[in-house]
């Protein structure tokens, strides 16, 4: 489908809305989108699997009305990793301002504090956590 769909360079970014959802990594988990963190563009020659792997992929419902599915999947794609990578003491999204979170929060509580040793809340108006909308 890629190879057959994909426009531009490896700089742009190409988006790939889909009928079905995504194979999930981790049981009882549904996937809305899947995006692959970037590779250093020297390296992603044209016509290359790497080339046409590049681009997000979401599901059709994910991308209507407030789902911030394609914003999540697009940090993914400029480098973000989610802000509950590595634990309390990982570098989560790896934007310093971003407070330390143990786990992804599947809530919207806004006094949720899974790193009590670290400064700040946890970040679940994050785009790169996995709290609903």
């Amino acid at each position: 489908m890629k190879k057959s769909l994909r426009r531009g360079t490896y700089s742009a970014l190409n988006i790939y809305v889909r009928g079905f959802v995504l194979a999930a990594p981790t049981p009882n988990r549904r996937v809305l989108g899947q995006c692959p963190f970037p590779l250093d563009p020297s390296r992603v020659p044209p016509n290359s699997n790497n080339f046409f792997n590049d681009g997000c992929m979401l599901l059709h419902s994910a991308v209507s009305g407030t789902r911030k599915t394609t914003t999540h999947e697009v940090g993914h794609w400029f480098g973000l990793m989610h802000t509950f990578q590595g634990g309390c003491t990982g570098a989560g999204d790896e934007v310093d301002d971003t407070p330390a979170e143990a786990t992804f929060s599947d809530t919207c509580d806004l006094q949720r504090d899974s790193c009590p040793g670290q400064p700040g809340l946890d970040p679940v108006q994050n785009f790169m956590d996995y709290s609903p909308e």
